[in-house]
């Protein structure tokens, strides 16, 4: 077979990157009493760090929460909804969830601009974070709620006034199969050929 078949074969196979990309879905239910290793946790950082980021800012801080601030968190989130019943299950769930990771982006004063770069390397590196954390068996969900965007919660989770929530990961090992959502878009959909 001549070498230009073997690469366009080779091509169109899908790498592990590509599986990867393809097949990471957000865990809705994770299992109790799973304990994810430290180590799990620690390779899952050093592949979120290894995001691009503008002017090597390396804007992204990690907060891994223990008991008590999941704890006042579910507290918190449980008193902002109205009906008793619907607050008493939400408190229920958001405590049973055992790891917490909140990740920031530095804010930079007087540089909107590079405030915004800071926060969209800070996305990519939670999409890194969830990647390395899938390739090891472990679910993720990725939540960027109004909560979040409280002084009550920020003081919880010792969040400075020079950096912005850019989201929660819960993580754990799933409690069943996540259920992979189907796209409303095509590529044709989104992508634009402009000459």
């Amino acid at each position: 077979m001549p070498l230009t078949l073997l690469l366009v074969a080779a091509a169109a196979a899908l790498s592990p990157v590509h599986e990867a990309l393809q097949n990471r879905r957000t865990t809705h239910n994770f299992a109790a009493g799973r304990p994810i290793p430290n180590e799990v946790l620690t390779r899952a950082i050093e592949c979120a760090v290894q995001a691009p980021n503008h002017r090597l800012t390396e804007p992204w801080r990690f907060r891994s929460l223990g008991r008590e601030s999941i704890e006042a968190i579910a507290a918190l989130h449980a008193a902002s909804i109205t009906d008793p019943d619907k607050a008493a299950k939400k408190a229920a769930r958001w405590s049973a969830i055992e790891n917490w990771l909140v990740i920031t982006s530095r804010i930079t004063p007087d540089d909107e601009l590079l405030t915004r770069e800071d926060y969209a390397a800070t996305c990519c590196a939670v999409q890194n974070l969830q990647l390395s954390f899938a390739a090891d068996g472990v679910g993720t969900k990725w939540t960027s709620g109004d909560i979040q965007r409280t002084p009550e919660f920020e003081e919880i989770c010792g969040v400075s006034d020079r950096e912005r929530v850019v989201g929660v990961v819960w993580y754990g090992y799933a409690d069943g199969d996540p259920k992979q959502a189907r796209r409303k878009l095509s590529v044709d959909d989104v992508l634009t050929r402009v000459p």
